[in-house]
């Protein structure tokens, strides 16, 4: 179904064709600009959907495992993290030294 009437049966002249790919890429410009502007909004609006349910279903697991935790370990967690708090320096240079440990052995594993 071509937009260009020809009266004759021969084959379409390169400027007949030229026209017609000029024509229907402008018209599927139009559409995609027309689809990409209908997308986003749904898509933001599913993600900021998911987001909400994921903050409320941490927040009512942090409240569950505050409820269910026995107070002695929570003490003991409590200690551990004041602890980590107190030695932050140290404990980060020997989690640094055993990082590279590990590397170094792998590499010499590898040769």
């Amino acid at each position: 179904m071509s937009q260009y009437p020809r009266s004759d049966t021969s084959a379409p002249r390169p400027e007949e064709l030229r026209k017609a790919v000029a024509h229907t890429r402008e018209k599927l410009g139009q559409t995609v600009e027309a689809l990409a502007a209908k997308a986003p909004d749904p898509v933001v609006d599913k993600a900021a959907h998911a987001a909400a349910q994921v903050r409320s279903t941490a927040a009512r697991a942090g409240r569950l495992a505050a409820e269910r935790t026995p107070d002695l370990v929570a003490d003991k967690v409590g200690q551990g993290a004041s602890a980590a708090r107190a030695y932050r320096t140290p404990l980060l240079v020997g989690v640094a030294a055993l990082g590279v440990l590990l590397l170094v052995r792998r590499s010499r594993r590898h040769r």
